[in-house]
């Protein structure tokens, strides 16, 4: 049992594609194609009920490699984590902070599973390409970070899924996989996060129309 989470999403419409995930939101995020577009979590505060930014989605289903729908995922945490996050602790959608308390102001939204639920977890956001014409992609940037270790044999992994209608989901392949292997035990880090992977200004190629809905979706599974 791990948690890790995607910490910040970059992106930038130039060459690359979007996790298209919307026909059923009513305020997208605009893809820019000049200065980066950046989300942090910094502001949804230190609660364990904390309201993601407008246009992210949360669910955790209980089965293994499961992708799950926009529409129905919620739009908040409802646990509270971060350092020395207890071996028994609950499972579920986490509101972590770093540093040596549970109040850090930097914030990252994540998950805990276990072996009976939560055993995926979704952290979805919704584009649409504004920009008058059709584009070739995007390309993405994020940190994911990890907050406690996990005894699962098998590890756990973050992968970047795409869809055009929130629905239906394509991975996006090995440039946008983060995976851990299992650790001795299942314990908290005195400073969180123990560990940070950050994914750098990588190319995810799709053909995004103009006024076209697309969306992220990072996947937390083991694998």
């Amino acid at each position: 049992m791990g948690s890790r989470r995607s910490r910040a999403l970059l992106v930038c419409a130039t060459v690359a594609s979007v996790f298209t995930l919307l026909a059923v939101v009513r305020a997208e995020i605009d893809i820019p194609t000049g200065l980066p577009y950046a989300q942090s979590f910094d502001a949804i505060g230190t609660t364990a009920a904390a309201t993601l930014p407008a246009d992210f989605r949360v669910d955790k289903p209980s089965a293994v490699r499961t992708v799950g729908t926009f529409a129905a995922a919620t739009t908040a945490t409802t646990l509270l984590g971060g350092a020395n996050l207890s071996g028994t602790a609950s499972n579920g959608v986490y509101n972590f902070g770093s540093g040596t308390t549970t109040t850090g102001p930097d914030r990252a939204i994540g998950f805990l599973s276990s072996g009976t639920a939560t055993q995926s977890g979704n952290l979805y956001a919704a584009l649409r390409n504004t920009t008058g014409g059709p584009l070739n992609g995007l390309r993405i940037s994020y940190d994911v970070e990890k907050y406690r270790t996990g005894s699962n044999a098998a590890g756990f992994r973050i992968q970047l899924f795409y869809s055009t209608d929130g629905n239906t989901w394509t991975s996006a392949g090995a440039d946008f996989l983060t995976a851990f292997g299992g650790d001795a035990a299942n314990a908290g880090f005195a400073t969180a996060p123990g560990a940070t992977v950050s994914l750098t200004d990588k190319t995810l190629a799709a053909s995004i129309p103009n006024g076209g809905r697309n969306s992220v979706n990072s996947l937390f599974v083991p694998p």
